[in-house]
């Protein structure tokens, strides 16, 4: 019981207020109290200890859904006027509920003024808003991964 009080203490009291609105979040707006509590509530969708994978017979599909997601941010970014003539680097940790809504995104990315930055983050939020993951698990789970936006003209 102490250490839910305490994972709920993380979740809804350390990060900012103003930061709780937002589901996309730069790594270094987050508190890393918060984030331990993330991983802590959240299991890995694929983990190299497959007893520890909340999907451990289906990595093919992980990495399918997994795949579609990051191509539908790009082609939300697209339709939202959002153009880039360099690549986007960046990495990226999505958690979810475990109906795939979008629970919360941290994320890392560069090559960005922060005029661009922060329409970035406003559209990566937009994105988390709507997107349904297409797997569901029993329980709250988690991927990650690094990726590269290729450029797109206006």
């Amino acid at each position: 019981m102490k250490s839910v009080a305490c994972l709920l203490l993380c979740l809804f009291v350390l990060l900012p207020a103003r930061a709780q609105d937002r589901l996309a979040l730069p790594f270094e707006q987050v508190d890393s109290l918060y984030l331990v509590a993330l991983e802590e509530a959240h299991a890995s969708a694929l983990h190299s200890d497959t007893s520890l994978a909340v999907f451990p017979d289906r990595p093919d599909e992980v990495v399918a859904a997994w795949g579609g997601l990051l191509q539908a941010f790009s082609a939300h970014l697209q339709a939202n006027g959002f153009a880039w003539t360099e690549p986007i680097r960046g990495y990226y940790r999505f958690y979810f509920h475990p109906d795939g809504r979008i629970h919360r995104v941290v994320y890392n990315q560069r090559g960005m003024d922060a005029a661009r930055a922060t329409r970035y983050n406003e559209l990566l939020d937009r994105f988390s808003r709507t997107y349904q993951f297409p797997l569901t698990a029993d329980r709250p789970f988690a991927q990650c991964s690094p990726a590269t936006f290729q450029p797109v003209a206006p």
